[in-house]
């Protein structure tokens, strides 16, 4: 049967939430990760995938067959699911890029990633949300989602904006000019903090992930073509995030 969440555990974000167990274990860790997320009034349905591991019976609310990204899409598509929940842990290697990219092209939802070991740090609510921002539509979505998680929860918003590297405007410059044009930029955005990082996208997002209880990440949709910035990161940074993913779709 679905469960109820708590209300003083929950946010405002999701209703409706489809939390993929496996025979690993790690259930825990995306169960944490689905109440964290989901709001006072919202269910959570559990699902188990067959036919990815050696066919321990799993306990669930659902046991679909197929492969794991076709199962997943067709169970969001018929319940109606705002947010499917998963694990990184590496065991099964569930999440390997290219588990990611078909799932993220699959399902016509937004996606949370539960890093291993979650629940068992015991994470309290979420007071800082990191946004992986690159001024694009994407990245707007993104933004706004962290808003409405923070509403109620009083979280703090951080934009983190990774540019390449530049050449310093002056001598005394400590960063070049396109970390100071987007940090400008990102001066008019109200109600967060600002992070201009310079690099590799994936690394210097991963580095900025310590300091944040969860990261948020805009997916493209799944009918757009596999060539934005964001969308390919997203894929990316859920092989090593050490807070949860969210990759929220428009």
């Amino acid at each position: 049967m679905s469960q109820p969440i708590d209300p003083e555990t929950g946010s405002p974000m999701f209703e409706n939430l489809l939390v993929a167990i496996d025979a690993g274990g790690h259930g825990a860790d995306v169960l944490a990760l689905a109440r964290t997320l989901a709001s006072p009034a919202a269910t959570i349905t559990t699902v188990h995938v067959t036919g990815r591991d050696d066919g321990a019976a799993v306990p669930a609310d659902v046991v679909a067959e197929g492969p794991f990204h076709t199962a997943l899409a067709r169970l969001v598509g018929e319940r109606a699911i705002d947010l499917l929940v998963v694990g990184a842990h590496h065991r099964e290697h569930i999440w390997s890029t290219n588990h990611v990219r078909a799932a993220l092209h699959a399902v016509a939802c937004s996606v949370a990633i539960a890093p291993e070991g979650y629940a068992s740090a015991a994470p309290g609510p979420i007071s800082v949300i990191g946004v992986a921002y690159d001024e694009g539509p994407e990245a707007e979505r993104a933004l706004a989602a962290a808003r409405t998680l923070a509403a109620d929860s009083g979280a703090s918003i951080e934009l983190i904006e990774v540019v390449p590297d530049s050449n310093l405007v002056a001598s005394d410059s400590v960063v070049g000019w396109k970390a100071q044009g987007a940090a400008g930029r990102l001066s008019v955005v109200d109600g967060v903090a600002v992070r201009v990082l310079e690099g590799d996208t994936l690394t210097r997002l991963r580095e900025a992930a310590r300091g944040v209880d969860l990261m948020v990440v805009g997916a493209h949709h799944p009918d757009l073509p596999s060539r934005l910035l964001l969308g390919r990161t997203g894929e990316r940074l859920a092989l090593g995030l050490d807070c949860p993913l969210l990759l929220q779709h428009g």
